[in-house]
């Protein structure tokens, strides 16, 4: 198997919608297993570890833990629907209130209004949560 381009995980964004960061879903595919022989943590234009966050700067999809723990690609077309779902339409504001949402999450949601997208390691330090120990929090 070659290395893939961005443009080809991009197609696959598209394509799925839905794409899984990891192989957790048996054969469906996941940017591991997609890009498993590409050059991983180089820096360079074929390393998919830098695709994570260059997607959601294009515009092309969200990229987070919406299904639990697990690491997930959402295409922005389907994004509101996923989000509708996950929220029940309600206000960030609304589910902190009815301890639907812890109050770190509230906080960076708060962060993340400020800011706009934030790497996960700039919001870990905006948030005072930057610590190894407190890196699940996030």
């Amino acid at each position: 198997m070659k290395p893939i381009h961005y443009q080809e995980f991009v197609q696959l964004a598209e394509a799925y919608r839905i794409l899984p960061f990891s192989d957790f879903v048996p054969e469906y595919p996941a940017l591991t297993t997609a890009a498993s022989h590409n050059d991983w943590h180089t820096g360079t234009d074929t390393d998919p570890w830098l695709w994570r966050l260059r997607i959601v700067q294009d515009g092309v999809a969200a990229y987070g833990k919406f299904f639990g723990s697990k690491l997930s690609f959402i295409h922005v077309d389907l994004f509101p629907v996923v989000k509708s779902i996950l929220t029940s339409d309600r206000s960030a504001e609304e589910r902190y209130q009815d301890g639907m949402m812890s109050a770190t999450a509230y906080h960076m949601y708060k962060i993340l209004m400020e800011q706009g997208n934030v790497d996960s390691r700039h919001l870990r330090m905006l948030s005072g949560l930057d610590s190894k120990e407190e890196k699940n929090r996030v």
